[in-house]
């Protein structure tokens, strides 16, 4: 799947949680979609990338269904996102299948995720909640990404993803 152009609802089966951080320069995080921390603690919609971890999933600000920072002012908006279990998201590839619930996945953009890190190019998203035909609901909180990024460092003796 390509990332979003627009807002979308997602079904929560597990929601809640409230957060909200300073948003990164020059991004659009849209309704719906995943959002990521990066080092500073900046929110930023989900992609491929290293040195950040899931957060959670977008929510709408005041009916605004997507947020535009102005150009290089890091922390102009603080956008709200949901820690929780949402879906469906995109399946990359086929890399997700019945019998991977309770596994970690990484991002790959704001609607989409794999099953591997990509040989170190993905930041962890959370853990698969369940997969469907119509996609992948997956588990969102930072405390989660930030274990699975540090799983990886003990495993591989190699920082792939910056802990927090």
């Amino acid at each position: 799947m390509a990332a979003l152009t627009a807002a979308r609802q997602l079904n929560a089966r597990l929601a809640g949680n409230p957060q909200s951080a300073p948003q990164l320069a020059n991004t659009e995080i849209f309704q719906g979609s995943i959002v990521m921390l990066d080092s500073t603690g900046r929110v930023a919609p989900g992609a491929t990338a290293t040195g950040k971890i899931g957060a959670g999933v977008a929510r709408s600000n005041s009916g605004t269904p997507s947020w535009d920072n102005n150009p290089g002012a890091d922390g102009g908006l603080n956008p709200f996102y949901d820690e929780g279990v949402f879906g469906p998201f995109g399946n990359s590839g086929t890399s997700i299948a019945v019998g991977d619930e309770g596994k970690d996945c990484y991002i790959v953009d704001d609607q989409t995720v794999h099953r591997t890190d990509g040989t170190g190019t993905r930041s962890p998203a959370g853990r698969i909640h369940s997969f469907t035909s119509a996609g992948v609901y997956v588990e969102f909180a930072a405390s989660i990404a930030r274990e699975i990024a540090e799983s990886q460092i003990v495993s591989t003796g190699v920082a792939i993803t910056q802990t927090f």
